[in-house]
């Protein structure tokens, strides 16, 4: 049986978690929408990009760099302060669910993880089927809707990728591949 691993990782996931938030509870605007960041003061003009809606890339905004320098790409920018305790539940919340198909997952970090399909591939008719059937219940599950994106289909993507192919990657599974 064929080794495959899922690397699955929500994208812009504190301004996706946020944007669901603010629109739950009753913001008009999906700030996914428009030019906004999550991170920094907009008074101290202090502080990084943790993360850019798609409005906010095309001025060149870039994760990372200092609001500072976000501001004098587009002054009116809409800068939202970092939750970082509500983006440690939503991972949990995203991981709980993925925990439901397999116990074998490596999280990387806050939204990413690899997710091993090999246990569990009998249930589904593909690993394809499968990642849709995933994908679709995190988003049902937490509410993200779907913004077109001309470079990523999905909020959620779901990559599979074989074991060899992470090696050359240099990813280390040891958990995973024991």
């Amino acid at each position: 049986m064929e080794q495959i691993i899922f690397h699955i990782d929500v994208n812009s996931a504190f301004l996706s978690w946020t944007a669901v938030k603010l629109l739950k509870e009753g913001n008009d605007v999906d700030v996914r929408t428009i030019p906004a960041i999550i991170g920094g003061d907009r008074e101290k003009r202090h502080g990084i990009v943790l993360a850019k809606s798609i409005s906010a890339q095309k001025y060149g905004i870039k994760t990372g760099e200092p609001v500072a320098d976000a501001l004098k790409k587009c002054p009116d920018i809409m800068i939202i302060p970092p939750e970082h305790e509500y983006y440690r539940e939503q991972s949990r919340k995203f991981i709980s669910i993925l925990k439901e198909y397999t116990s074998d997952i490596e999280q990387v970090s806050v939204d990413e993880c690899y997710f091993d399909y090999t246990g569990i591939q009998n249930k589904f008719s593909s690993y394809m089927s499968a990642a849709e059937v995933i994908k679709n219940r995190i988003q049902n599950e937490s509410h993200h809707k779907l913004i077109p994106d001309p470079e990523r289909r999905n909020t959620l993507r779901l990559f599979h990728r074989r074991l060899s192919e992470l090696k050359r990657y240099g990813k280390h599974l040891k958990s995973l591949t024991g």
